[in-house]
């Protein structure tokens, strides 16, 4: 009609692209800038508004540099709107587990030109932490360090620091993690940066557990929860809530680790980390089948499963494969958890995720042991001790050696298996959790027990037994009471 606006739809990519470029550099510029200005003007300039398209946002921007000054728009604006937007894009991206596309973007923003040292230092360290959840260490590492040192007295070395001590943490050096961490927690306290410091005593706690102060990782964590919940921020909450459930677990406390998941799986939800509401139902899983609920454990590992293949979370899948193993092994169903448990290690294989590669290869041992198959067996155990010897993780160290001195049981070769316990509990006193400790020197005592000493055996029940009260483990005094009892029995006429 006369006068009326016309619209054109292209049918063919060919025939827009050709008339896109037959528009002079300069209007094109033009165009794209009041592009970024009528989005943000229809849209607000809230984030949440503009997350969903702000990697074309950031595409406009990019193609809109050069663009005639008018009105607010100018090449300063465009180049903040650019920055902003790839942010955005990237932290999407996160949510989205869409690593490639967050990496891409990370780089993007750490290389653009007109980005000042803190946004350049914020970008890498947004880089490392994406090359970290997709368990590429070393690469994540001097991406994180180099942030630090171009951040060097500014609001952003801190974040940077935090990001090491993180990345270190996992690949199992946790002096150095426990020192970067501790850099990160001072600058956080010296800028009175709260999110920051909560997140540092997160992490710091996280050392802490792996290195086998419990007892200084639950105050750590606590604080850290505290502090986040204090100022909303969730997903620092939701992390250390994680792990505070998890070493709750660990120890026993099975209605304090329930608490701690529940709140983390509320809180981590619809955020960047929230993949990780799959770590939380995992663990949820685990206290409910451990406590024999098995209809919630199954909604559980349900939903954990059906998170972790929506997200490609492929390191949660590993870890939920693992809880469908011994789903399936409780019913007796011995194929599909040996299939869950293989396909796990292939990912983990395929990942370079020792953590929970030395966990699903004790689990296949122990299953292969019940199988009466002692040589896949062995090789599982050996195979775990030695991808938990690489990140240093004394806890899944201790539970191969454990598996190991029950092959070596079931072959008659008692001596092998006194001695294979004792390093296990070696290990697990490392480790620092008393509960797993006891319970692995009640297994020593059987196998003293099966080999003739039963002086010996009856000695280290006592000590567990006596070990119990002082730490006011009910459940394991009775145990080695229970223990003796069944000696004592056994030595009467």
């Amino acid at each position: 009609m006369p006068g009326a606006e016309q619209i054109y739809m292209f049918r063919h990519a060919l025939m827009r692209d050709a008339a896109y470029l037959m528009q002079p550099p300069a209007e094109r510029a033009r165009l794209h800038a009041l592009l970024l200005e009528v989005t943000q003007r229809v849209l607000g300039d809230g984030d949440l508004a503009l997350e969903p398209v702000a990697r074309e946002l950031a595409d406009h921007a990019r193609a809109a540099r050069g663009a005639r000054p008018t009105g607010h728009i100018d090449e300063a604006f465009v180049s903040r709107a650019e920055l902003r937007f790839l942010e955005l894009a990237q932290r999407k991206a996160m949510r989205d587990h869409n690593l490639s596309e967050a990496e891409a973007l990370a780089r993007r923003a750490a290389d653009f030109a007109g980005a000042t040292v803190v946004e350049r230092a914020r970008a890498l360290t947004r880089l490392a932490h994406t090359l970290r959840v997709g368990l590429r260490y070393e690469p994540a590492l001097d991406a994180a360090r180099n942030a630090a040192g171009i951040a060097a007295g500014t609001e952003a070395e801190g974040t940077a620091w935090q990001e090491c001590a993180a990345i270190l943490s996992c690949m199992g050096r946790l002096d150095e993690s426990e020192q970067a961490g501790n850099r990160a927690l001072a600058l956080a306290r010296a800028s009175g940066d709260q999110r920051l410091e909560a997140a540092a005593l997160a992490s710091q706690g996280s050392a802490c557990r792996m290195a086998g102060r419990t007892e200084e990782s639950r105050l750590l964590l606590e604080r850290a929860v505290q502090i986040a919940a204090a100022i909303g921020a969730r997903e620092v909450e939701g992390i250390a809530r994680i792990h505070l459930g998890y070493l709750h677990g660990m120890s026993g406390r099975a209605a304090k680790a329930r608490e701690h998941l529940a709140a983390a799986l509320r809180l981590l939800e619809g955020t960047e980390r929230t993949v990780n509401r799959v770590d939380a139902l995992n663990y949820l899983f685990d206290q409910a089948f451990s406590q024999g609920q098995t209809a919630v454990a199954r909604k559980y590992l349900e939903q954990a499963e059906a998170i972790a293949r929506e997200l490609g979370y492929r390191v949660g899948l590993s870890q939920t494969l693992v809880y469908r193993a011994m789903w399936h092994d409780s019913r007796g169903e011995t194929e599909p958890a040996l299939a869950a448990l293989y396909d796990a290690a292939a990912i983990s294989r395929e990942l370079g995720d020792d953590r929970n590669l030395a966990v699903v290869l004790v689990n296949l041992g122990g299953l292969h042991m019940d199988g009466n198959r002692p040589v896949q067996a062995e090789q599982a155990f050996r195979e775990s001790e030695e991808a938990a010897a690489r990140i240093g993780n004394a806890y899944a160290r201790a539970h191969a050696q454990a598996g190991i001195a029950r092959v070596r049981q079931a072959q008659g070769r008692f001596s092998d298996a006194w001695l294979a316990l004792e390093q296990a509990v070696a290990l697990m006193e490392l480790a620092g959790l008393p509960r797993e400790v006891l319970k692995l020197r009640r297994r020593l005592a059987a196998v003293q027990h099966e080999s003739g000493d039963t002086t010996a055996a009856r000695r280290t029940l006592m000590q567990v037994a006596h070990a119990a009260i002082a730490g006011g483990d009910l459940a394991e005094q009775q145990a080695a009471q229970e223990q003796l009892a069944a000696l004592a029995a056994a030595r009467t006429p």
